[in-house]
């Protein structure tokens, strides 16, 4: 049998990558390929994201934050699991961990594939995720990257990986269905970590100013993260309560939220290919997003099924939110029927034979 094991830092969180970690994890589990999850942190929480019961979740068994001091254990520990479960193919679940299997694999005959799931815009402070990049170019069978662009500036950074580069969107976990939208209040929704890259804050200045055109229209907000106590006091400071604005939890529950929303708004500095996008889509929900990477000009166009703002300008997206709103109805059903079709095209369906290919 087949094995084949994601690499991730921590499968416990409730983020994008977590869940479309376990959408492919559960498609190649159906197949019969022997599936593990392996999580450099260790966390007592429930999985956010449910998997099939055969499926070998397990963890390194470090705290949050230690990676630094502990980079020789993980290797350690990382290939003592891979030899122990005689591990086939290592799939690395962001180009952050990547600098542990470039140590943890040598002299191992192991098919190594690097997950890209950001694109090389995105910088953050971690050493981890340059040398990690690095890295991957240098020593993993296969980069793997989420859009076409995505593909040419890797090759283009990091000569060593030209020709090893496949390009694999991540697929959605929801079915594709038509929108009916709700004609009573006026619905935005924006999901995703409450930290800096995501750009709430610029969120929350725009609604400040958009509710003075709707005082009725609500903002719901799902997600936690690092910067929670200053957006809680920007959304003070506009005077913004529960009646327009909703800060909340993650939840497994996404789905009703997407069903009420009537569109979706993304406010993100740095993107890869946005699984929120891809889901509000399959629900039929049209977006407004700032442009922040090649995967969202892949999969919003303007006037088509949503609309793509440029240069972070805040009064233009609020300008172009107050024109969605007053949009006709067969406009808006427009927007919803191609948001649909875009969608289609990122069924698990398909999306798992272009990894079944990259497996050995």
């Amino acid at each position: 049998m087949v094995s084949l094991c994601f690499f991730i830092s921590n499968f416990n969180s409730s983020g994008g990558t977590e869940r479309v970690t376990a959408t492919v994890a559960n498609a190649l589990n159906a197949l019969g390929f022997e599936v593990h999850i392996l999580s450099i942190i260790k966390d007592e929480k429930d999985f956010f994201y449910s998997v099939d019961s055969n499926i070998l979740i397990s963890n390194l068994g470090f705290q949050p934050n230690s990676s630094k001091k502990n980079f020789l254990k993980i290797c350690s520990e990382l290939r003592k699991y891979l030899l122990i479960n005689k591990i086939n193919n290592l799939i690395i679940v962001d180009s952050l961990c990547a600098s542990f299997t470039f140590f943890a694999t040598r002299l191992l005959k192991i098919n190594v594939i690097c997950w890209e799931h950001f694109n090389l815009e995105f910088k953050d402070k971690s050493i981890l995720r340059s040398l990690g990049r690095f890295l991957a170019s240098l020593s993993c069978d296969r980069i793997v990257t989420l859009t076409d662009m995505d593909q040419r500036d890797w090759e283009k950074k990091y000569q060593y990986s030209r020709n090893k580069v496949s390009v694999i969107p991540n697929p959605i976990a929801f079915d594709v269905r038509p929108k009916e939208f709700n004609q009573k209040k006026f619905i935005a929704l924006s999901i995703g970590r409450l930290s800096p890259e995501k750009g709430f804050d610029d969120l929350i200045t725009i609604w400040a100013n958009f509710i003075e055109y709707n005082q009725d229209a609500v903002l719901n907000i799902i997600g936690s993260g690092t910067e929670e106590k200053e957006l809680f006091a920007l959304a003070e400071k506009y005077n913004l309560t529960e009646k327009n604005l909703n800060f909340l939890s993650s939840t497994k529950d996404v789905g009703r939220f997407y069903q009420e929303a009537n569109v979706y708004l993304m406010s993100s500095h740095s993107e890869g290919l946005p699984m929120v996008l891809l889901e509000a889509q399959a629900f039929g929900v049209p977006i407004i997003t700032f442009d922040c990477g090649h995967g969202v000009n892949k999969i919003v166009k303007n006037s088509y099924n949503g609309y793509v703002v440029k240069d972070r300008d805040k009064k233009i997206f609020c300008q172009t939110l107050l024109e969605y709103m007053n949009l006709p109805e067969e406009k808006l059903n427009m927007l919803s029927k191609n948001s649909n079709i875009v969608a289609s095209d990122y069924g698990i369906d398909k999306i798992r034979d272009f990894w079944i290919d990259l497996l050995k």
